[in-house]
């Protein structure tokens, strides 16, 4: 799934489009398949629009539900449903590279 997910992300960056997006990959992946499975774990850039728009299509949850849901899990206490919904990965390769631009942009790469 991430060769689709890298191409609409890279021309799309809004929360509601990548959640449409999503959404209508397992619709197709249904048809074409005759059946879909949202998946245990995703790996994400870490932006906002990709946290929300893989959480609200994924789990169904915000943000905060998202790390309630966590902290259930963490704490051994987790809610009835809360096993079964996809775990959000944030990747820090790309948190760094994103850290490195901003800091050139900002500062400079001769600083």
């Amino acid at each position: 799934m991430s060769l689709p997910v890298a191409n609409n992300v890279a021309t799309s960056r809004d929360s509601v489009s990548i959640s449409h997006f999503i959404e209508k990959f397992h619709v197709d992946q249904v048809m074409e398949c005759g059946k879909a499975k949202k998946n245990s774990f995703m790996i994400i850039d870490g932006s906002a629009a990709v946290w929300n728009g893989v959480l609200k299509a994924m789990c169904g949850e915000t943000r905060l539900e998202y790390y309630w849901r966590c902290f259930r899990k963490v704490i051994g206490e987790p809610a009835s449903g809360d096993l079964g919904k996809t775990i959000v990965y944030n990747c820090y390769s790309h948190s760094m590279k994103a850290a490195g631009i901003l800091y050139n942009k900002y500062y400079g790469a001769n600083v």
